[in-house]
């Protein structure tokens, strides 16, 4: 039986059970009246058996429809809840979705940027590479003009040499050998002592264009020979010497030649030094080169207005060897000279 036909049985069962207490109490009320004590009670007893089944009937109704309600509700309250877990599973779902779309972006736009990033400074790098290539070759080329500048230069110093040293004595030579009324033997005798000045001055004059030494004895033998034909008097100078490396080419080691000639032509010509100590020492992959003397020294401040004094050439050839030169110089206190190459 269905829950409405039920419910229709019970509110006409209640309807007969509430017209039955009416007419129960009426009749006791009107047994009441007159005067018949005993109808009265026993109807009002049928009244009060009735209205009390009554209550008790529909307290069962209301505590049935309590409990259908309680149901009602549980059931409602769980269908909420699996509503509400079904809508935080796709919203968490979303959000998963949306965070790992997140994930995904950065993590490509972080590998843009690095990518971008390692282009720059490849980039950037083959651009320093080369500008720092076009920068050496133009320092090669500056090294080279300056070095064949200064072979010009020495080329002028021996011809004005050969012309006003060697040139002058043999013109001289030639002037006395011609004049027939000159004493033949003291002609003789001083056209020898010309000559033997000739020969020595040819001799230094040939040793400064590439001494034979250096080529036939090396660099060691050539700078002692240097040294000791520089040594008079007036100028002492003193030779230390440590090998140098055995592949070392000729060109380098006319190069230091070079340097160290240039030194000791600047303490002696300019310095006016009467010490000097050249020190030259091979250790590990450096060589050092060290020209100190007591003369009169100079300003550091003005030496880039010095004149005359060949530093120009001589850090042309340092830079030529990829060196490195230091000069430590006071008025009044001597020059020191320290040149590094690294080999």
């Amino acid at each position: 039986m269905k829950a409405s036909h039920i419910l229709f049985d019970m509110a006409k069962e209640d309807n007969r059970a509430s017209i039955a207490a009416r007419h129960a109490k009426d009749i006791a009320l009107l047994a009441s009246k007159l005067g018949d004590y005993k109808t009265a009670y026993a109807f009002q007893q049928r009244y009060s058996a009735i209205s009390d089944s009554t209550k008790f009937e529909n307290m069962e109704v209301e505590i049935h429809d309590l409990e259908i309600n309680y149901q009602t509700a549980e059931k409602e309250k769980r269908i909420a809840l699996l509503e509400n877990e079904q809508r935080e599973a796709v919203l968490k779902s979303k959000n998963q979705v949306l965070l790992n779309l997140v994930l995904g972006i950065g993590a490509l736009t972080f590998l843009l940027v690095m990518l971008f990033l390692f282009y720059v400074l490849r980039t950037n790098k083959k651009n320093n590479k080369k500008r720092l290539e076009e920068i050496d070759r133009d320092q090669e080329l500056k090294i080279s003009q300056a070095l064949l500048e200064g072979e010009d230069r020495e080329r002028m110093r021996i011809a004005r040499d050969l012309h006003d040293g060697i040139g002058g004595t043999l013109s001289g030579i030639k002037l006395k050998l011609s004049d027939p009324t000159a004493d033949r033997e003291l002609m003789v005798q001083r056209a020898n002592e010309q000559l033997s000045t000739a020969i020595g001055e040819l001799r230094r004059t040939a040793r400064g264009m590439m001494p034979e030494s250096l080529l036939k004895n090396g660099l060691e033998t050539a700078l002692h020979d240097l040294c000791t034909d520089l040594i008079s008097s007036e100028v002492q100078i003193e030779f230390q010497y440590s090998g140098l490396p055995a592949d070392l080419s000729m060109n380098n080691t006319v190069h230091i030649y070079r340097i160290v000639q240039e030194l000791l032509t600047n303490a002696i010509k300019h310095g006016k030094a009467e010490n000097i100590l050249v020190q030259l020492i091979h250790e590990q992959d450096t060589i050092l080169i060290t020209v100190d003397d007591n003369g009169k020294g100079f300003d550091l401040a003005t030496m880039s207005n010095a004149t005359g004094i060949g530093l120009k050439n001589i850090q042309n050839r340092v830079d030529f060897l990829k060196g490195k030169l230091s000069i430590g110089s006071e008025p009044g206190n001597g020059t020191s000279v320290n040149i590094e190459i690294y080999v």
